[in-house]
Parts: structure tokens; sequence; C-alpha cells
């Protein structure tokens, strides 16, 4: 496609050069002209890329299930400790932080 501001024209020999180059889809635009341009080549849809996705095994689906109960019993215990604190603040601390990363380590997945 060439845009033509309507100072300069095309020669013979440079349309037929672009002729040559590009066929039936040279276009001569011009000012003032609305383009009748085809959708070029219709383009395609992307198609979705296949993706192999294991099955997880019965060990890590075991595992999971296994994190996530104590997961549930260190979420039960870090509230009872800061209910009922006997280490003092620390304790709940380390508490909570075991049951953030049990919690992380079971859905890591």
């Amino acid at each position: 496609m060439k845009f033509n501001d309507g100072s300069t024209g095309f020669s013979k020999a440079q349309k037929a050069d672009f002729e040559e180059m590009f066929g039936d889809k040279f276009v001569t635009m011009e000012e003032g002209k609305d383009c009748i341009c085809d959708d070029d080549d219709k383009k395609k849809q992307p198609q979705p890329v296949p993706v192999y996705v294991p099955e997880p095994s019965w060990w890590e689906r075991a595992k999971q299930v296994a994190l996530v109960g104590a997961a549930g019993v260190l979420a039960i215990a870090t509230v009872a400790a800061a209910v009922c604190p006997f280490d003092g603040p620390v304790g709940e601390a380390a508490l909570g932080t075991a049951t953030a990363s049990t919690w992380a380590a079971a859905f890591a997945y």
C-alpha cells in the first residue's frame, strides 16, 4: 500500500513494478477517499496450544490431605494459644508462622 498525497503520481515503470510485486493487492490510497481494502488474508484465529497436565499421584494427593489436616490443627492451636498464652507473645508468633507455612505447603500444588 502506498499513500499518494496527490502531488506525485506513479510512473508506468513504478506501476508495473508494484503490480509485479503485489499483484492484485496493490492499492493506491488517495487523500479524501476511503480505503476499500479486503480484510487482508482473513487472519486466522490463534489455536490453543495443547499442554500436558499430569494427574497427581495417590501419594501427592495423600500428602496434600495430610498437610491440610495438619494446617487445620495448627490453626486451632494458634487460636487457643492466643486466648491462653503459655509462652507469651513469642509462642503465638511461632505457632502462627508454623500454621501459615503449613497452609502454604498444602496448597502449593
